[in-house]
Order: C-alpha cells, then sequence, then structure tokens
C-alpha cells in the first residue's frame, strides 16, 4: 500500500517556510550581511539539493556544488577572519541556482525522499563531529571531488 508519504510532496505553506531560511540566508550574504548560521543554513541547502538530485529530483553537476562549496569556503574564511561574512559575485550566482533548484524540488519531492535527504545530512554531520572530535582542525573535503570522509556522492552528473 502507498502512503502519501511516498508520493505527496511537502504542504505549501511547510515548503515555504523551508524555504525561508535558505531565501533569508542567501539575501544575508548578496548584501554583506552574512553571519555564520547563514554559512551553515546554506551549507545545510547545499547537502539536502544534491541529495535530492541524486534521488531524481531535479539535476545539479558536480561543477556546481564544487562552486557552492568553494563560495562557502571564502565566506567563512573571511567572516572568522573578521572581514565581513559575504558572498562574491560568483558565490551569489551559484547559490541563487541552487537556492532555485531546492524551491523546485520541494515543490515535487515526496515527503519520504526529503526526510532521506534529512537522514543522509545527519550522516555527514556524524562524519564531521567524528573528524573534529578526533582532533582535526577542520573536516577533510577534497576539493577536486566531493568526499566528506569515507562519505562521497557517487551520483552526481560530472
Amino acid at each position: 500500500m502507498t502512503t502519501p508519504e511516498f508520493v505527496l510532496p511537502l504542504p505549501a505553506a511547510s515548503a515555504d517556510a523551508l524555504s525561508m531560511r535558505y531565501h533569508v540566508a542567501l539575501e544575508a550574504m548578496c548584501t554583506g550581511n552574512g553571519w555564520l548560521g547563514a554559512t551553515q543554513a546554506l551549507t545545510t541547502l547545499m547537502f539536502v539539493t544534491s541529495f535530492l538530485a541524486e534521488a531524481g529530483y531535479g539535476r545539479v553537476t558536480f561543477a556546481e556544488v564544487l562552486g557552492c562549496q568553494n563560495a562557502l569556503s571564502a565566506a567563512l574564511r573571511d567572516g572568522m577572519a573578521g572581514k565581513g561574512w559575504r558572498f562574491s559575485a560568483e558565490g551569489i550566482e551559484k547559490y541563487k541556482t541552487l537556492v532555485t533548484l531546492h524551491d523546485f524540488q520541494l515543490s515535487i519531492a515526496p515527503i519520504r525522499a526529503i526526510k532521506i535527504a534529512g537522514r543522509r545530512l545527519q550522516q555527514v554531520n556524524t562524519i564531521v563531529t567524528q573528524q573534529l572530535s578526533a582532533g582535526r582542525r577542520r573536516p577533510e573535503f577534497s576539493k577536486d571531488k566531493l568526499q566528506f570522509g569515507s562519505f562521497k556522492w557517487s551520483k552526481l552528473s560530472r
């Protein structure tokens, strides 16, 4: 028996509430008014959007995700150094594309797919926590391939 969770997307109000978090964070990073929490929200967006694309809800390329990761890295570096929390013009464009894709995903992906993406995000968070607890100053995240510790995006378009 198929339950609504397997076939129905999130109710519009719930999708809008989730989406608003990412739009506000992106706007803050575009205007130079970002903060650490905005980069955290946009990191979540990057992972969840990628996971939903892997599941067949939209398309994102390796280069697009890598570009978002690089924009986040630069913003974190500058923000932590007291130079302000903002994206470059290129980072803004990369994230606008990602936010638009995620809005589309929220309108079509069934609730079950969104829950699975959330569980995968928790797995990534666990890996990061383990790496940081093991004494690494920052998690390993390869620049030439999307690999987070033992976690890999194997299905992203190249």
